[in-house]
């Protein structure tokens, strides 16, 4: 098992040969931070940057109003 398994819920390669990138997606930002750790230690000449993308407030969709309101589109 590869040590980011537990942290990571995948990822995909951009490039090609070995001089591309690789996008993961974490779990967390605990999972983000460890696997930074682990690229750094095991990959020393790869350089891991953070993005985090925060989920807006948004309000429920009452699904069940909505058809009321709506009818049934489909």
């Amino acid at each position: 098992m590869t040590p980011l398994k537990p942290y990571i819920f995948g990822g995909k390669g951009v490039g090609s040969q070995g001089d591309g990138t690789t996008q993961l997606i974490v779990k967390n930002q605990e999972s983000q931070r460890k696997a930074i750790e682990i690229i750094k230690r095991d990959f020393p000449q790869m350089q891991a940057l953070q993005l985090t993308i925060s989920r807006l407030p948004t309000p429920m969709i009452d699904l069940a109003e909505d058809k009321k309101q709506y009818g049934d589109v489909c």
